[in-house]
């Protein structure tokens, strides 16, 4: 499976790392501490289970390399209950963000398939993973003080990412 993921500017990635560790003080497994990845605090664009990793090279790039610096606002926690429960940092959908949404799809289209509906225009919740799979929800309510958000973040980096390691496979900005 592959994403393209957006990183978010080193002191946001700082404070989104320390809310991992704050998840993990209280047992529940962060996306950063998952065994055998590498994950980066992101917020997902597109996930598809098949690319061709040469055509998204040369499409994505041009889409996505504007957007460096844009602001994100990750303003809230929220929780995806089904199939399993997944944690997130709400971000605030700007105009900007949605119009890079909607471009990186347009880019997509006839490259990949297999697109998670989650990440599809008029579906998409932009959001930060937080944790995976947990059981008790007010455990990773309780790792959020009231101090941790939002997190006003910039974007950094945009990359094609390997789903099931978290590395990047090509940088696209």
């Amino acid at each position: 499976m592959w994403s393209v993921e957006l990183n978010l500017d080193q002191g946001s990635e700082d404070r989104v790392r320390a809310v991992w560790a704050s998840i993990e003080a209280r047992g529940v497994e962060s996306l950063g501490s998952v065994r055998g990845t590498t994950y980066r605090p992101h917020v997902s664009l597109a996930a598809f289970e098949k690319a061709d990793e040469q055509r998204l090279a040369v499409a994505l790039p041009p889409v996505v390399g504007r957007y460096v610096g844009m602001p994100l606002t990750l303003a809230t926690l929220g929780l995806f209950l089904s199939p399993s429960t997944v944690a997130f940092l709400g971000v605030t959908p700007t105009a900007r963000l949605l119009d890079l949404h909607r471009g990186v799809h347009a880019a997509l289209d006839g490259l990949v398939s297999g697109s998670r509906q989650l990440y599809e225009p008029g579906t998409f919740v932009p959001h930060c993973t937080l944790a995976m799979g947990f059981d008790d929800p007010a455990t990773v309510v309780e790792a959020i003080d009231a101090d941790r958000i939002p997190i006003h973040a910039a974007v950094h980096e945009v990359h094609l990412v390997d789903t099931s390691t978290g590395r990047s496979r090509l940088r696209l900005a």
